[in-house]
């Protein structure tokens, strides 16, 4: 049993899968308290499907960009569960990918103060370095560039299928042989 973990954009997103079937999903958007909602409700939707902690086998989790406090939480359940049990896989992705998931995207994740986390993909590969971009570079750069014009842009999560991207992407994620070195992509610099 599988279970994939984001709360790194103001959303706590929870999966289960098995054999690339998904065997429940939770969507909690736009919470501030992901740090208090986490565990009832993974415990809920362990319950709910008659497992327990002990019947995962692999996690996988995003490492953000996004929410500062959001992305350190899934990381840090990600850390205290490997801990529990340390025969755990960890897999990460970054958040923009996540989001992109397959086919050309152009991946947008709200920065705050007139700035997008931005990543340009096809196919899941990479286009462009990942990045903090101003409104004004990123409309005249990239979303009024004829070069990007057959790239569909996705933003915030929105109209996301998170099961699906989960899926499409899971060959993508990367194992993480020392788990407790996991560090949040962070694109900005914090005073």
């Amino acid at each position: 049993m599988n279970l994939f973990i984001d709360t790194s954009n103001w959303n706590l997103i929870l999966i289960l899968e098995k054999d690339n079937k998904i065997i429940d999903q939770f969507v909690l958007k736009d919470t501030k308290k992901v740090s208090d909602v986490f565990i009832p409700n993974l415990q809920e939707m362990l319950k709910k499907n008659n497992l327990t902690i002990h019947d995962i086998t692999n996690l996988y989790v995003t490492t953000g960009p996004g929410s500062y406090t959001g992305e350190r939480v899934g990381l840090t359940m990600v850390k205290t569960l490997k801990t529990l049990n340390v025969k755990y896989n960890v897999y990460v992705i970054n958040s923009l990918l996540y989001q992109a998931g397959m086919n050309k995207k152009i991946s947008l994740l709200d920065a705050r103060g007139k700035k997008y986390y931005l990543g340009i993909y096809d196919n899941a590969e990479p286009q462009v370095q990942e990045q903090l971009i101003s409104i004004e570079d990123l409309d005249k750069e990239y979303l009024n560039n004829e070069a990007w014009s057959s790239y569909q842009v996705v933003k915030d999560y929105q109209d996301l299928d998170f099961s699906a991207n989960y899926l499409a992407l899971k060959p993508k994620f990367e194992l993480i042989e020392n788990p407790e070195l996991l560090k949040p992509t962070y694109l900005k610099n914090f005073i």
